[in-house]
């Protein structure tokens, strides 16, 4: 990245306090963020949203999303591994839907590297889809067929 380009894109402080509160304090089950533009033209990440309610899950990140608006997402996956251990995996998620004006998914993609600089220990994950996302995180247990049953078919057309 050049210096120009790291330049434009800024963190709010803030964005760093709610990570540290999503990894270290486990707080979090996920924290959205997203750009805005200042007056100077500068783009600033700043925190869009944030979620506590750790009995949610991958559909509800989905649901809570935007067909429209590109956003970064660090979320929690909790599981139980085959050997009956429970653990987590944290994901840096660049989610830029098919919808989004191409303008603001390039605008996501050139800013991504200011936000995943903060973003230590993260698997990162790119999507599309709420089926990106499902098989990202869920990996061989992702069931495709439940896609149109929990209402995110729009993310398939």
């Amino acid at each position: 990245m050049s210096s120009n380009t790291s330049n434009v894109y800024q963190v709010d402080p803030v964005c760093i306090e709610e990570y540290k509160n999503f990894k270290l304090r486990r707080k979090h089950k996920w924290v959205c963020f997203s750009i805005i533009e200042d007056a100077s033209q500068q783009k600033i990440h700043t925190v869009k949203s944030v979620e506590s309610d750790k009995s949610k899950d991958v559909s509800d990140l989905i649901h809570s999303l935007s067909e429209h608006e590109c956003c970064y997402v660090v979320y929690e996956h909790e599981y139980t591994t085959k050997d009956g251990r429970k653990t987590d995996k944290l994901f840096f998620i660049t989610w830029n839907p098919r919808a989004a004006a191409t303008s603001l998914q390039m605008d996501y993609l050139t800013g991504r590297s200011a936000i995943r600089d903060i973003c230590d220990g993260c698997f990162d994950l790119s999507a599309t889809s709420g089926s990106d996302i499902k098989t990202g995180v869920l990996g061989n247990d992702a069931d495709d067929s439940d896609e149109d049953d929990n209402g995110d078919d729009w993310m398939d057309n």
